[in-house]
């Protein structure tokens, strides 16, 4: 969801630049990163 959610920012809303600048503007992909770390870090220490 998060690499569609930054395709949909670059190529429809036209907002290219600094990828660092389109993930601190934006909760959704801040918030996709968020639990995929979350996730990871779950089955990381799951054992």
């Amino acid at each position: 969801m998060g690499i569609f959610r930054y395709l949909q920012i670059t190529l429809v809303e036209k907002g290219s630049g600094s990828p660092t600048k389109i993930v601190i503007n934006d909760r959704f992909l801040q918030i996709v990163i968020l639990l995929w770390v979350l996730f990871f870090g779950a089955l990381l220490y799951s054992r």
